[in-house]
């Protein structure tokens, strides 16, 4: 996942995967960092939030546990979905922790530019901390009023193709075979689906 600053100048990166072992969606961590670069530079994106040691993977503030999405909104303050903490963390445009946002499983998050409405997809997605937990997880799509009042105003599921909720390792894909994007350059938010096929990511 990547997100712009509002400016232009910054690209924020969230998502790493490691992969270990033969069954890539099962094995392996997702890197506790979130990435920064300038984008028209040649130099390397350097560490904004976080680490790149699976180890420092936390619960504390501004630590985080399969982080897998980042956007900013239009005051420039930088979201990461913190998947594992459920929840949504913000951060200002220095990495200074601002505050947490309670969201069950975010793995697509945006910010409404106008509207300042979050919206959050979530849905099963394997990994290190929650594979054989039996844990189960509908696919949705929830949309709260804004970070600083988190009121659900709609909720829905999401119409994916052979959907396994479950974090049984059977779970061939591991949920990596569905993408959703947020459409704000229409007057009315449009929502992307690729609703995936049964062992493809």
């Amino acid at each position: 996942s990547s997100a712009f600053s509002n400016d232009g100048k910054w690209v924020y990166t969230t998502g790493y995967k490691v992969n270990t072992g033969y069954q890539a969606p099962m094995n392996g961590h997702w890197l506790p960092v979130v990435m920064r670069s300038e984008y028209n530079s040649k130099e390397p994106a350097k560490v904004f939030i976080g680490d790149t040691k699976q180890a420092s993977s936390g619960s504390g503030d501004g630590q985080l546990k399969v982080p897998l999405c980042v956007t900013v909104d239009s005051a420039d303050n930088i979201l990461v979905a913190d998947y594992m903490n459920d929840r949504i963390q913000v951060f200002d445009k220095e990495g200074k922790f601002l505050k947490a946002m309670k969201v069950e499983k975010p793995v697509v998050i945006g910010s409404h530019p106008k509207t300042k409405q979050i919206l959050v997809c979530s849905w099963m997605i394997l990994n290190d901390f929650n594979i054989n937990n039996n844990s189960k997880l509908p696919a949705k799509y929830t949309r709260f009023t804004s970070v600083e009042n988190p009121t659900v105003e709609f909720q829905c599921n999401l119409p994916f193709n052979d959907y396994d909720d479950s974090s049984n390792f059977m779970n061939r894909t591991g949920g990596l075979q569905f993408k959703v994007c947020f459409d704000f350059w229409k007057e009315d938010l449009r929502i992307w689906i690729l609703p995936g096929l049964p062992y493809t990511f």
